[in-house]
């Protein structure tokens, strides 16, 4: 599967945009229709990944699958499928023969060609949404052995995310984040003792050791008001956080008041500055929980609110599935909805060139298809970007920000700075599995330099150098050395 990467840094800000090509998936002469149940960061929910995935081990679809559940609002055939990713995908067709919720079994096929985490993308009828996959090293397998950060009392640094209130279902907004220390890689499941309503649990894989992190995701509904103690036992450790459940506001959105921040546009992943503030006018203050799905975003937020009117911001995530205008319903009373307009697929412009690096003993190399050079007069600044592929199929690409304005001969390029002051750059490359290379501001601890050697503005013609440390798919620093580029834009 294609994958670009592309880097833009406006006065010290960072975006990276996603883009990816799409999978399709056909249904029957009379195809059911239905939604997706969509989380907060565009995730599936709930979902449940079975079995245990090992690099060169071919997958079983009776132990190896991914549970789902879809809302079926018109019955009929169906086929439930992810895209290709790191040689594997899931995938069910059957009938549903009635309307209403519905779980299923993704079964899954092929033989992992790397280890790490990887997202594949569901999609049932219109719908779209993601799950991590993790895939330990050959070798590996079982369950992982670790222990709870702060056994025997209260789980040290829980953090509880998301509002709770009495009567209020908890959607992917809920969830607490625990602290663990791995001493053997593996399967986890970990799952809180039902408590006031409430249930917290997890499911995945440790592909590391040491200390690490894991997101519970909350279900139930809260009965009583008052700080619930939620037990989590792992082995021999146990240790227990606290959720703090209000009461429930009563409100009505106001989805005239709507402001659409951010730009959005058909495959490329929402970030940060995609939001909605909107004005909430509560009748009776208290808790609230609000997440909105459509075309494979999701808008969510939570908190409390007070009598009268309140201003709150929904945050975006997901990846657009298609472009137009798409509805996200808010609840209360009346219910309304606001729209958000996603463009089509932007095209870059063409270009010829050629690229080359070397890690360790392998020498990578290709031509460039793309590329894009943009100045901004106030405040001054220029982004150049390019990228390209292999024979191999492997993505390479390569961003310049200069915040002075001007991308001239013998400047250089630190990709380790993200001080806003000076110029930077990104550097990716998306190589046969498990082959990655990243090294941007984002990535603390790379080292990777490039140098711009000319840049001629009329014949629209550059050439330069790069090299430092990047890190891999593993998280590991590998030397990249003898990086250079030429490149010839529109």
């Amino acid at each position: 599967m294609k994958k670009l990467l592309a880097l833009l840094l406006v006065l010290g800000v960072i975006l990276m945009n996603a883009c990816q090509k799409e999978s399709s998936f056909e249904n029957g002469n009379t195809p059911s229709q239905g939604l997706l149940q969509s989380g907060a960061t565009g995730d599936c929910f709930p979902k449940t990944v079975a079995g245990t995935y090992v690099q060169g081990t071919a997958l079983n679809g009776a132990s190896n699958f991914i549970t789902i559940s879809v809302m079926v609002t018109t019955a009929g055939s169906y086929t439930i499928g992810s895209d290709t990713v790191n040689g594997v995908f899931f995938r069910l067709t059957g009938i549903f023969t009635g309307t209403g919720m519905a779980t299923v079994n993704l079964r899954g096929n092929g033989t992992p060609a790397g280890q790490g985490t990887y997202n594949f993308r569901i999609q049932y009828d219109s719908q779209e949404c993601t799950v991590p996959v993790t895939f330990l090293p050959t070798g590996a397998g079982g369950p992982a052995v670790f222990t709870l950060n702060g056994a025997g009392g209260n789980c040290t640094g829980a953090n509880v995310a998301g509002g709770y209130a009495v009567g209020m279902a908890l959607n992917a907004t809920n969830k607490v984040t625990i602290n663990v220390n791995v001493t053997t890689i593996g399967t986890y499941t970990i799952s809180s003792t039902a408590t006031n309503g409430m249930t917290f649990s997890a499911t995945g894989t440790f592909v590391t050791t040491g200390p690490q992190t894991v997101d519970l995701l909350g279900t139930g509904t809260p009965t009583a008001a008052g700080t619930s103690t939620i037990p989590i036992t792992v082995g021999a450790t146990s240790c227990n956080f606290s959720v703090p459940v209000g009461s429930a506001a009563v409100f009505s959105v106001n989805c005239l008041s709507a402001t659409i921040n951010g730009d959005y546009e058909k495959g490329v992943a929402l970030d940060p500055t995609n939001t909605v503030n909107i004005t909430v006018n509560a009748t009776t203050a208290g808790v609230y929980s609000i997440s909105a799905s459509a075309n494979g975003m999701t808008f969510s937020g939570s908190g409390t609110l007070v009598v009268g009117a309140n201003s709150i911001t929904l945050t975006g995530s997901g990846i657009p599935t298609a472009d137009g205008s798409f509805n996200f319903n808010m609840p209360g009373t009346p219910a309304c909805s606001f729209a958000v307009v996603v463009n089509p697929p932007s095209t870059d412009p063409p270009a010829t060139g050629t690229w080359k690096f070397t890690e360790g003993a392998v020498t990578y190399q290709g031509t460039i298809s793309f590329a894009n050079f943009d100045n901004v007069s106030a405040p001054p600044f220029s982004i150049f970007y390019f990228y390209g592929f292999s024979t191999a199929g492997e993505d390479f690409e390569l961003d310049l920000a200069d915040l002075n304005g001007g991308i001239v001969t013998a400047e250089t390029y630190n990709m380790a700075n993200a001080t806003g002051t000076a110029n930077t750059a990104g550097f990716y490359f998306d190589g046969v599995p498990p082959k990655k290379y990243e090294a941007d501001p984002t990535v603390t601890g790379n080292t990777v330099i490039a140098t711009v050697t000319s840049h001629n503005t009329s014949t629209k013609t550059m050439t330069g150098t790069f090299s430092g440390n990047a890190r891999d798919n593993n998280g590991v620093f590998k030397a990249i050395t003898n990086g250079t580029f030429s490149v010839t834009y529109q």
